[in-house]
C-alpha cells in the first residue's frame, strides 16, 4: 500500500552546517562505485525519538533516487549506501523525519521535518568542480543557494589535471568566474534570496571597492566592472605571495611544459 506524506505543520530545523551539524553526508568512491554514508545526531527532545529518518539522493537534472531508511531519531543507523546512478559531483540529498505509523492501514504519514539541497561534506569555495556525462568539454551549473559547479566531461581527466596544472587553473578559473558574475548580474531574479550570490556580491565588492552592478545598468558599465573584478580577482593573494596571475607559467616556459608547470612557493 502506497503511503502519502503530509507536509503540513512540520518543523524544518534540521542543522546541516556549522561546527555541529545534525546531518552530515560523506561520499565515498571505491573501485569505481559511489557510496554515501551519513553521520546523524539530533539534539535530545528536538524531535520525537521514534521519528523515522529517510535520506533521498537526487540531482538537479532530473534523477531522483529512492528514499533510504536510516533508523530513527534516537538510534540513527550508521550504514553506507550504494548510489549507482549519479556521480559524487552531481549529488544532492534531502532528509525527511517521518512520524512512526503504528496502524499499517493508515495511508497518510506525517512529515515532522524536512531539509533538501544538502551537498556532501566539504569545504566551501567560490567554485566547485566535478565530472558528469555531458556533451561538451565543460559546463557551469548554477542553482539558487548552491555553489556554482564547473562540470567537466567524464573520462577526459580534466578535474584531476586541474589540481596539478596552474596553467589550467588560470584559464578555467578566469573564464568560469566571468560567466558566473554575468549570470548573477543579468539573471539576478533567479537568484533572489540566494546566500551564495550574496557571498559573491560581498567578495567582489570588497575586491573592486565598487557597488555590484544591477542588470538595468548600462551594458558598458557592467562589462567594465566585470573586467575590473577579474583583474582584482586575478591579483588577489589567497596565500602569501600566491595569486592566480603569479602561479601562471610565463612565455619563457615551453608549451609542452606549461600544463605541468609547478606551483610557485
Amino acid at each position: 500500500m502506497k503511503k502519502i506524506l503530509n507536509y503540513t505543520d512540520r518543523k524544518d530545523s534540521i542543522i546541516i552546517s556549522g561546527d555541529n551539524p545534525e546531518v552530515k553526508i560523506n561520499i565515498i568512491e571505491e573501485d569505481g562505485e559511489t557510496f554515501f554514508e551519513p553521520e546523524i545526531k539530533f539534539e535530545e527532545n528536538k524531535f520525537p525519538s521514534d521519528g523515522e529518518i529517510f535520506i533521498q539522493p537526487y540531482t538537479v537534472h532530473g534523477y531522483v533516487g529512492k528514499p533510504v531508511y536510516y533508523g530513527n531519531v534516537k538510534e540513527p543507523l550508521n550504514i553506507k549506501t550504494l548510489e549507482p546512478y549519479a556521480s559524487k559531483d552531481e549529488l544532492y540529498f534531502r532528509v525527511k523525519i517521518v512520524q512512526k505509523q503504528i496502524d499499517p492501514t493508515i495511508k497518510i504519514k506525517k512529515v515532522i521535518s524536512f531539509k533538501d539541497k544538502i551537498r556532501s561534506a566539504g569545504s566551501k569555495n567560490l567554485i566547485q568542480f566535478g565530472e558528469a556525462e555531458i556533451e561538451s568539454i565543460f559546463e557551469i551549473r548554477m542553482k539558487p543557494n548552491s555553489i556554482p559547479i564547473v562540470m567537466f566531461k567524464k573520462g577526459l581527466g580534466l578535474k584531476s589535471d586541474l589540481k596539478s596544472s596552474n596553467y589550467l587553473k588560470g584559464i578555467i578559473f578566469t573564464g568560469s568566474v566571468r560567466e558566473i558574475l554575468m549570470r548573477y548580474i543579468f539573471d539576478a531574479d533567479t537568484f533572489l534570496e540566494c546566500d551564495v550570490r550574496e557571498d559573491y556580491v560581498k567578495h567582489f565588492k570588497m575586491l573592486t571597492k565598487e557597488p555590484f552592478p544591477k542588470k538595468d545598468d548600462e551594458n558598458d558599465d557592467i562589462f567594465n566592472w566585470i573586467d575590473l573584478a577579474l583583474r582584482r580577482y586575478s591579483n588577489y593573494y589567497v596565500k602569501k605571495n600566491k595569486n592566480l596571475l603569479n602561479i601562471m607559467p610565463t612565455s619563457d616556459i615551453k608549451i609542452e611544459d606549461k600544463i605541468t608547470f609547478p606551483n610557485k612557493s
